[in-house]
């Protein structure tokens, strides 16, 4: 089930884009429909967490977002002005967040628990290998189909998801949703699947004091903040500048006089790439401090962010393709890859025993309003100020973040 949904749903942000860019739209529209889907995104972590939560039917909820991942996918190719892209894109993002909690909760509800290893790294291989193969057909298609069609063509994958929900079976005992913070392995495969998880909303008063501690003059001094609230720092700004990033580089590969081909191909060794290294960054991270890891793998990402924005302004043509091959490859291949793994695990140990519900609620909080702040952004200063700009800008933040984490390790020793 889990190989043909993330065929489907896997490069579907990014042929988004580059419909809109078909469709007459510019870099600010594009960046709107990222900002919508981000605002969806929040909405439904809660939404779906929610009705979950009150009904407790796992497959009805992944039917449900396979059914609207298909009906979505069709509403895309049907629709042909910008507007229509961007609602639609933002409804595909609500409905496809409803299988990302009973998934996870299936695995573990379903094998004992010796056996949740295996579980959660089967599902995580099949979805990596979707998205994967997802890139590799709309890679070839799209080199004499347009993207319109393209999208189109992934549906059949999202119907064939939805018919494999026939075969679920409710589990006979039922696992809470907070019990997702009793695992490891269950923790970070939900985050790979939806970065927000809303166990707990906190209250308006509680969140407005966070922020305004973190956003307050003292958070320039971080060694007097709090471990935890420098993760919640590092999340805020490196989703800034990941979306910022994400957003305007399918976009600036296109203005660059690039074909969906190419761009697509691009995407695709990024992809592959960061396959391989999801599965070695375990086995890397065994006798390392991951506080350090992940400072240095963002050093590395950033680092790629800042030369693939010079890389535009001083190559042309096969040059600059060479060129943001490697360098996509290592920012989105190989540095993410080890800073999911590591963060993700500072993240798991840092929300505690205590409260645990409210600090991922926080967490997620800071994670959606980095996603909302980037996406506009990257709109604007590629609008005005150039690709380049943008992905210099992308790359300071990620190095900002950096040093946040390098903050927060010699603070928590």
């Amino acid at each position: 089930m889990m190989l043909p949904y993330q065929i489907a749903y896997g490069p579907i942000s990014n042929l988004v884009i580059l419909y809109i860019l078909d469709l007459n739209g510019t870099v600010i529209d594009a960046s709107y429909a990222v900002a919508f889907s981000n605002a969806m995104w929040i909405v439904a972590s809660i939404f779906w967490g929610r009705m979950i939560e009150i009904y407790d039917r796992r497959k009805a909820f992944v039917a449900i977002s396979f059914l609207g991942l298909s009906a979505s996918i069709v509403g895309l190719f049907l629709v042909k002005d910008v507007l229509g892209v961007i609602v639609i894109y933002g409804i595909l993002t609500f409905v496809t967040i409803a299988n990302s909690m009973p998934l996870n909760m299936l695995v573990m509800e379903t094998n004992p628990k010796d056996r949740w290893g295996h579980g959660f790294s089967r599902l995580q291989m099949l979805s990596t290998v979707g998205v994967v193969f997802g890139y590799v057909i709309t890679s070839f298609l799209s080199g004499f189909l347009p993207i319109s069609y393209v999208i189109l063509m992934l549906a059949p994958f999202a119907i064939t998801a939805l018919a494999f929900t026939k075969f679920i079976q409710e589990p006979k005992s039922t696992f809470p949703r907070l019990s997702i913070l009793n695992s490891m392995l269950a923790f970070r495969s939900r985050l790979l699947s939806n970065p927000l998880i809303f166990l707990r909303i906190p209250k308006i008063v509680f969140i407005e004091n966070r922020i305004s501690k973190l956003l307050s003059g003292r958070m320039l001094i971080l060694k007097k903040v709090g471990y935890i609230k420098l993760l919640y720092a590092s999340a805020f700004v490196f989703f800034i500048g990941t979306t910022i990033f994400n957003t305007a580089y399918p976009a600036g590969l296109r203005a660059h006089g690039f074909s969906d081909f190419e761009v697509l191909s691009v995407l695709l060794v990024g992809n592959i790439v960061q396959a391989i290294m999801f599965y070695r960054s375990g086995a890397l991270m065994e006798k390392r401090a991951k506080a350090k890891v992940a400072a240095t793998a963002l050093v590395f990402r950033g680092v790629g962010y800042v030369i693939i924005g010079i890389s535009f302004v001083l190559l042309t043509n096969l040059n600059l393709l060479g060129a943001n091959v490697i360098l996509y490859a290592m920012a989105a291949g190989i540095a993410y890859a080890l800073f999911y793994a590591a963060f993700n695990t500072m993240i798991f140990e840092a929300i505690g025993t205590e409260k645990r519900g409210t600090k991922l609620g926080i967490y997620s909080g800071f994670v959606g309003l980095g996603a909302l702040v980037g996406a506009p952004l990257a709109g604007y200063l590629s609008y005005y100020l150039g690709y380049w700009f943008a992905f210099l800008v992308a790359g300071a933040l990620i190095l900002a973040t950096a040093v946040i984490i390098a903050n927060a390790r010699r603070h928590a020793a």
